[in-house]
């Protein structure tokens, strides 16, 4: 059980666990910090009404499966429809805000663009990706950096 969220609420001040695991609807995201940090969360995204937070599930949820079966869409060389539903997984972690979750999203795009022979959607995605990495990329992803710079 975490102790410091009772002196952290009386001082206003906010505590942040990343939701890295994208899928998992809110009764699962809450029963999960519950059980690993003692306290349910009330952020702006738990606190919505039942309606948003069932919209948001609904969006978290598609996420997961269009993560899960992508890979399946690239094995048989659907190179195109590979790219629709990222372009999806992108519009739907936008409107998650989830920040994070890009980056990745974009490097994906970068590739299957460049396999299509897209160079100009390859570069757009590339730079969009190399962005994000140079805000939110740590030490592990550095590599990643230089990578794509070169690609570029």
């Amino acid at each position: 059980m975490a102790h410091a969220t009772d002196p952290c609420r009386r001082r206003g001040l906010t505590l942040a666990v990343a939701d890295t695991e994208l899928g998992k609807p809110y009764d699962e995201r809450q029963d999960m910090l519950r059980q690993k940090w003692g306290f349910e969360c009330t952020c702006d995204l738990c606190s919505m009404s039942q309606k948003r937070i069932d919209e948001s599930d609904a969006r978290r949820t598609k996420m997961a499966t269009i993560r899960r079966d992508v890979l399946d869409i690239v094995r048989k060389g659907e190179f195109h429809r590979a790219i629709k539903v990222n372009k999806e997984l992108l519009a739907l972690a936008q409107e998650e805000e989830l920040l994070d979750y890009l980056g990745d999203t974009y490097e994906i795009l970068a590739r299957l663009y460049n396999v299509v022979k897209d160079k100009a959607n390859a570069e757009k995605y590339a730079k969009l990706a190399l962005e994000d990495l140079r805000i939110f990329g740590g030490p592990d992803r550095y590599d990643s950096v230089q990578k794509w710079q070169d690609f570029l």
